[in-house]
């Protein structure tokens, strides 16, 4: 819990959160959304998608004394915030941007919701450009794909699918498929569930479509890992100094920040602080990044 109170401190400054409105999107819990109530921000927003996210996140709030009347959850999905533009002067936004189904328009609605000269801080854990974390994005990737998902990994209400049990089930309704389906007809749902991998969505009927027609799948796939109900990317790698680079096409003047490490063993501290002082190197050798953009 120190280590998490020195990240959410860090984060505070950077953010310049002290009286501010600050928006936590994809807040989870809201551990850190409370926090930074407790580093001095005017009003904090917390919003995330998962239901179960959001009744806890209330639980905590009533578990919390003195009362806290500067913190409110809020189930909504990021993409679309029912939220008048220019609300916040600080976002903050962790391990989500992976995820995200439309990047573009992610970042337009971030754009709106921030004040001119208002900051925007973006961290994540899949960072391209550090060639270790590679390996094991790509075992999440075959997991969630077809190998076999963790139950704890799936949020409330998810079936316990893969990616290509998913595409395989909602492949069978649009065939019309039953419990009593043939042979032939599995293999073909089968098949098809195979070939429109990375199609989720309407774009999975036109996929299936287009094979069933032509024999071939002329869709290309934005990224072949994404949930076939929802969009969602599963561990999106980022580059982060393109990010930072896209940023500023949606408003945005963005620089990435070279790291900070808070661990209870010192020996890690100091190797943080080398590799730290080695930024923007530094970025090839740790799986985090953080990138900080203030609105043009």
């Amino acid at each position: 819990m120190k280590c998490v109170l020195d990240y959410v401190e860090w984060w505070s400054n950077l953010l310049d959160v002290k009286d501010k409105n600050v928006l936590d999107v994809g807040c989870g819990f809201g551990v850190h959304t409370l926090m930074f109530s407790f580093f001095g921000a005017s009003q904090v927003l917390g919003v995330d998608h998962n239901r179960e996210k959001i009744e806890l996140f209330n639980k905590l709030l009533q578990k919390v004394k003195p009362d806290i009347q500067n913190v409110t959850p809020s189930l909504q999905d990021g993409l679309t915030l029912n939220l008048d533009d220019g609300s916040f002067q600080a976002i903050f936004i962790k391990d989500v941007i992976s995820h995200v189904r439309n990047l573009s328009s992610f970042l337009d609605e971030m754009s709106r919701l921030l004040r001119r000269g208002g900051r925007i801080l973006i961290t994540d854990e899949n960072n391209a450009l550090e060639w270790d974390g590679k390996k094991e994005r790509k075992k999440k990737w075959l997991a969630w794909e077809e190998k076999g998902v963790k139950k704890e990994e799936l949020r409330a209400g998810e079936p316990h699918l893969t990616y290509l049990e998913m595409r395989r089930e909602d492949i069978g309704k649009l065939l019309g498929r039953n419990d009593s389906a043939d042979a032939d007809k599995l293999k073909q749902i089968d098949k098809l569930g195979r070939m429109t991998k990375g199609l989720w969505g309407d774009e999975l009927k036109k996929g299936v479509n287009q094979i069933l027609e032509t024999g071939e799948l002329k869709i290309k796939p934005e990224f072949p890992y994404r949930h076939p109900r929802t969009g969602e990317f599963m561990e999106r790698e980022f580059d982060p100094f393109k990010l930072a680079e896209i940023m500023g096409m949606h408003g945005m003047n963005a620089t990435v920040v070279p790291p900070k490490f808070f661990t209870q063993k010192p020996f890690l501290n100091v190797a943080g602080k080398i590799i730290s002082g080695l930024h923007p190197t530094s970025i090839y050798f740790q799986p985090n990044f953080h990138i900080l953009g203030v609105k043009k």
